[in-house]
């Protein structure tokens, strides 16, 4: 398999937080368990494709804590029968916005 570019990672990355923001304000009309599913599955995709980044691209982006970001993955993936849905929303209520922005700027300074 041939490894993804860096660009493409970053979009991926951008366009699962823009569906995760999209998925809680369709909530009033899905069922919550469908919306639960689709947010795990859009944490995991930015965990793996953080995870995917070179050393290099990351460290463009100090001020984002990619460590906790491919952790929270790991988490979601490997123990998700463990996970405390508060800071799943705290993650999405106060962080992910903050990725966003970090990650349009290093997209857009390459």
């Amino acid at each position: 398999m041939t490894p993804r570019s860096a660009t493409r990672l970053l979009d991926d990355i951008l366009t699962a937080i823009d569906r995760i923001r999209a998925y809680r304000a369709s909530a009033p009309d899905v069922p919550s368990d469908l919306v639960a599913d689709a947010v795990l599955r859009r944490l995991a995709i930015i965990g793996e494709a953080s995870a995917q980044l070179d050393n290099a691209d990351r460290a463009r982006a100090p001020e984002v804590p990619w460590g906790d970001i491919i952790g929270l993955r790991n988490r979601v993936v490997h123990d998700y029968d463990q996970l405390d849905w508060e800071i799943i929303d705290d993650v999405i209520d106060n962080d992910l916005a903050l990725l966003a922005r970090s990650l349009r700027a290093l997209a857009d300074d390459p």
